[in-house]
């Protein structure tokens, strides 16, 4: 009786396990595809981010926009710890708007040097011409001085963000003189 009861437990806890190893399975592809469709990164999924710069750059030349460009990695500490003030940033979240935003990580950033002008460190952001030249003069101004292109605040690329605007409001109005 003893040895009947045990194989009926035994039997019963291989079943449970089997449910729970397929439920955890079918939890991880759920997260594998909600990671690969999601382009934000973690950088606020209400952003209309691209993850392809020469799709933005394709874009910017049939718009008025000029190009954001977020440069991380996904094991980098101090990208980890900008997400939550890009996500909870409401004025970020409009502004953004005004920009073709791209979000790069890992693998994707572009080798091309004057994507790196001080160093490679991260996370970088440059503002990029509509031919995807950087736009050097807009880069962190609270920031350091060796590192213009690290932002530790959404409220920082915020400044450079209507820095940006402005600057392309006077050099649409000085061209159209």
């Amino acid at each position: 009786m003893y040895d009947r009861k045990l194989k009926v437990v035994m039997g019963i806890l291989l079943i449970v396990s089997y449910c729970l190893a397929d439920l955890k399975e079918d939890n991880e592809n759920e997260t594998l595809e909600k990671t690969a469709t999601d382009k934000s990164r973690g950088f606020n999924s209400n952003i209309k981010w691209l993850n392809d710069l020469d799709q933005a750059i394709t874009m910017a030349k049939d718009s008025d926009k000029l190009i954001f460009l977020l440069l991380h990695k996904s094991w980098c500490r101090a990208c980890k710890e900008l997400k939550p003030s890009f996500s909870s940033d409401n004025e970020l979240l409009e502004l953004s708007k005004k920009f073709i935003m791209v979000n790069l990580e890992d693998d994707e950033e572009p080798r091309d040097d004057k994507y790196s002008p001080d160093g490679g460190y991260i996370p970088r952001a440059f503002f990029l011409q509509k031919n995807g030249e950087p736009i050097l003069s807009l880069y962190n101004k609270e920031g350091n001085e060796k590192y213009k292109y690290y932002y530790s605040f959404s409220s920082q690329v915020v400044k450079s963000m209507n820095e940006a605007l402005s600057s392309e409001t006077n050099n649409k109005l000085n061209s159209e003189l």
